[in-house]
């Protein structure tokens, strides 16, 4: 089911995703633009739902049916839910997607196994190597997955290259706990702590000699969630509350994105130089996007349906003229708490030039005829003539 809901009744122009990130005035563009959509990609009959990340068109998660956790992959749409979850796996979800690959937990035989899919149930790879007791994965960019293992009384942070002989262990020596939560190019984000010590956030370069520190001076906690090119992002505590954070690859560089009005946050995923989170405004917890400062901050809460009420943002994607912003919410109707897609951009601008012309035209007509996941223009889970028609509605309106 699809929501368009409106900040103003005024028609403003809709910039494309290329000339909206990384500015201030652009990030007040977004909140008054009346051009949001709101996909709603909860599955049918499922008790409830959440989508956590999103990347090239795809978005993963989790749907509980029949009282089990089910990995989920989306293509924006309710009805092209695919469950992941292989045969014999329960308390399964799916917590990255990229580059074809979406990586997650499955518990199996009473053990979280660390997992790895192409799209499918039976493409089910399990990365744990067999001295772990426990495993899981949480991102992956570029081939490369993120996460951790524990073993030998410890928890550590590794990554793999798409087996479970390919791991890699990032945990320093010495280190008692440690995780990877996102990866990026050459570099992995995280967390670590010593024995008895704060947990801070941190990055590595590959190798367990590498780790950078990003622990700002004044946090008793930090946490890096994810990444993009220069940005890394997470949350920080001080002065009793937890602060959307973002940093550019050291401690000193840390930008506090929480605006004043907002007592708690959270930020959980960047792409394109836009943020996103949640944070606590007035008494509920608002699905929330920022663009590099806490001046910037968007209240994406007020886009979804009128039966939603508090959320979280968890993944962000900017792509094909649009940006995507993954999460979910509570609907008050049913109670239960349901996955959303954020959609806002000038969806014609098929090349993501910026501008709306023929070169549109004819990169969706390519994209049609070979039937690719991105000419799916109406998320019906098929390439067919109404996505045709769809876009050409969209081409002729221009931006």
């Amino acid at each position: 089911m699809t929501s368009t809901r409106t900040a103003s009744s005024r028609r403003v122009l809709i910039p494309c995703a290329g000339a909206i990130i990384s500015s201030l005035a652009a990030s007040l563009a977004l909140a008054a633009d009346p051009h949001w959509t709101v996909i709603r990609l909860h599955p049918a009959g499922a008790e409830s739902s959440a989508a956590v990340a999103t990347r090239g068109g795809q978005q993963v998660g989790y749907a509980v049916v029949n009282g089990d956790s089910r990995a989920g992959l989306w293509n924006g749409s309710s009805a092209s839910w695919v469950d992941l979850t292989p045969a014999g796996g329960i308390q399964a979800m799916a917590l990255g997607v990229g580059g074809g690959q979406q990586v997650g937990t499955v518990t199996m035989d009473g053990n979280a196994r660390a997992s790895l899919w192409t799209g499918t149930a039976e493409s089910w790879i399990d990365l744990t190597p067999p001295w772990a007791v426990v495993a899981g994965a949480t991102s992956v960019h570029g081939g490369v997955q993120g996460g951790w293992v524990y073993a030998d009384g410890m928890t550590q942070a590794v990554m793999w290259t798409g087996s479970a002989e390919s791991i890699i262990i990032l945990a320093p020596p010495g280190v008692s706990y440690s995780r990877v939560n996102g990866v990026y190019g050459d570099y992995q984000v995280g967390v670590y702590h010593q024995p008895g010590g704060l947990t801070r956030a941190c990055m590595w370069l590959g190798s367990s000699t590498s780790l950078i520190d990003l622990h700002p001076a004044v946090a008793s906690y930090s946490y890096a969630a994810g990444a993009y090119a220069e940005q890394q992002v997470g949350y920080v505590a001080y002065n009793g509350a937890n602060h959307a954070s973002l940093w550019t690859g050291s401690a000193s560089s840390w930008v506090d994105l929480a605006p004043p009005q907002m007592l708690d946050s959270y930020c959980h995923a960047v792409h394109m130089g836009l943020q996103v989170g949640t944070g606590l405004v007035d008494g509920k917890y608002r699905p929330s996007l920022w663009a590099g400062t806490p001046e910037s901050w968007v209240d994406l809460s007020v886009f979804l349906p009128e039966t939603f009420g508090s959320g979280r943002a968890e993944g962000v994607w900017v792509g094909g003229g649009t940006v995507y912003i993954a999460g979910h919410g509570l609907n008050y109707m049913t109670g239960q708490e349901e996955a959303v897609l954020w959609i806002h951009g000038c969806r014609a601008d098929f090349d993501s030039s910026g501008y709306v012309d023929t070169d549109d035209y004819d990169a969706f007509v390519r994209a049609f005829e070979e039937g690719t996941p991105n000419a799916d223009y109406d998320w019906s889970g098929f390439v067919d003539t109404d996505d045709f028609d769809a876009y050409v509605r969209d081409f002729e309106k221009g931006c």
